[in-house]
């Protein structure tokens, strides 16, 4: 008990507890003001349809049936909404908090991933020996904040396997073949980390790592194969649909920037230690370097950054700038780990030399950091609450599908089925919509919800004869001229 007591009042894990408090703030700041994006509120709605007592019957007859390019996998039939090409964790973890507390559980899930983030990245820097400050401060950023909660959920909880999946493999233990298993079900694209078990020492080893990940993913592939016909069928969805949404393009500059922007800070600081210490002490400097930083940990940083380059240049060159920041959130872990190992081993080979102890940047390297990415999410706060935000995460701003909620009330609409350019974001505010790619055919007999500049283009939806009966800048709704009961 003592220790415990004496471990939590660490200044260092103080700080970085203040740290991820503010981040927490932060976050739900943004989900009220923005609200969710596309691919969050995907994975709610699918733990919300499985609640159905036909759920599996339906989407078992729809996914197939959907030949359509641009919505392969999509099943949306009355209040069921699944996507096939969806990893299946994040669901889950719905599943189990949607029936306890309703639409809440989507905030119960960002909270529940800020906290597994902590207890990863701070179990993570023990097994390093890293001063866990130095990682709190890289990871505590407006990038994670923005692009792996309210952006991707599922890529928050691939990160949080993926990052004890690294410790485990640091450790030199073959439970690591278990997270890079769950990993891969939480996010599809964590399974090029795959071949890191061949980092393990031992052929035992490594044979336990890959059967502790065959064990873990084989339900899933039993599931696809007695619903789909095929164990792969999730699997090649999500890479269909990730490889043949857009043609390849060049990784964006704006892209890479967005991930190495707030590293800047650290990346001095290590610049200037690396300077010292090469620059004064010249004899046995590479000697002692490379024995106190050239270490296993080291290799599976490396690896880890190598495998992440591979994934992001895979992905990215399918996606927009603002995607190609977003599907990086490995790239940005990695360079977070490795930059923070260099500082820690550079302090370390620093302080052995007396002559090196006045140089205050050394004693203060992680208040700095720590200072840096206070401020960072203090100003986003500071940003969010006088409204001069943008639309962080480039999907459904709360207020508006509120208002869309509350105006189909006073039409007296609110159990219409429509049809929208934002069918997701409706859905997820219990508004029963369909995609326009879906419905052309009969697109006239439905109501019609078109939200301006947000999600997919308003141009998708055929208004045709509608009448327009409700509209202000944020939305219009359409009535159409052969609306019957079924649809309204």
């Amino acid at each position: 008990m003592i220790n415990i007591q004496a471990k939590f009042m660490d200044k260092k894990i103080i700080l970085a507890v203040f740290l991820f408090l503010l981040l927490s703030t932060a976050l739900l700041k943004i989900y009220f003001v923005n609200g969710v994006d596309w691919d969050f509120a995907a994975h709610y709605l699918s733990a919300k349809s499985a609640d159905s007592n036909n759920f599996l019957n339906v989407i078992k007859e729809e996914v197939i049936s959907k030949q359509t390019t641009m919505q392969v996998g999509v099943v949306e039939k009355g209040k069921i909404y699944f996507e096939s090409y969806r990893a299946p964790l994040s669901i889950a973890f719905f599943m189990v908090l949607y029936p306890l507390l309703g639409h809440n559980s989507a905030i119960a899930y960002l909270m529940i991933m800020v906290i597994l983030l902590f207890y990863a990245t701070l179990y993570f820097s023990k097994k390093l020996g890293i001063n866990y400050l130095f990682t709190a401060s890289l990871f505590a950023l407006p990038y994670i904040l923005i692009f792996t909660f309210v952006v991707n959920s599922e890529g928050m909880l691939s990160l949080i396997l993926m990052i004890i999946a690294l410790s485990f493999e640091s450790d030199n233990k073959w439970q690591s073949g278990i997270f890079i298993g769950l990993a891969g079900l939480a996010k599809y694209t964590s399974l090029i980390f795959l071949p890191m078990l061949l980092l393990l020492q031992g052929r035992k080893n490594i044979l336990k790592g890959y059967l502790s990940f065959v064990i873990v993913t084989l339900p899933w592939l039993v599931f696809n194969y007695i619903i789909f016909g095929n164990p792969l069928y999730s699997y090649l969805s999500s890479i269909s649909v990730s490889l043949e949404s857009s043609a390849p393009s060049p990784i964006s500059l704006t892209a890479i920037f967005t991930i190495v922007a707030f590293f800047i800070p650290a990346i001095i600081i290590s610049i200037l230690l690396s300077y010292w210490y090469f620059k004064e002490k010249k004899k046995g400097a590479y000697q002692a370097f490379r024995k106190n930083v050239f270490k296993r940990p080291l290799i599976i940083l490396i690896s880890f950054l190598s495998l992440s380059i591979v994934e992001f240049i895979i992905l990215g060159r399918h996606e927009s700038p603002f995607d190609q920041a977003r599907y990086a959130y490995f790239l940005y872990s990695a360079l977070a780990f490795l930059i923070a190992y260099a500082i820690d081993k550079l302090i370390s080979l620093i302080k052995n030399d007396k002559a090196y102890l006045k140089k205050s940047i050394i004693h203060n390297s992680d208040i700095i950091l720590f200072l840096f990415s206070a401020a960072t999410i203090v100003g986003a706060l500071v940003i969010l609450n006088t409204g001069m935000h943008a639309n962080l995460t480039s999907g459904s701003q709360n207020s508006i599908f509120t208002d869309v909620v509350s105006e189909t009330r006073e039409l007296n609409m609110y159990n219409c089925t429509f049809v929208s350019n934002d069918w997701v974001y409706l859905r997820y505010y219990n508004i029963t919509a369909y995609s326009p790619y879906f419905y052309n055919s009969s697109i006239k007999a439905f109501p019609v919800i078109v939200i301006n500049s947000i999600g997919t283009s308003s141009n998708a939806v055929y208004i045709g004869l509608h009448k327009k009966i409700y509209s202000n800048d944020s939305f219009s709704i359409y009535l159409s001229n052969s609306s019957n009961e079924q649809h309204c």
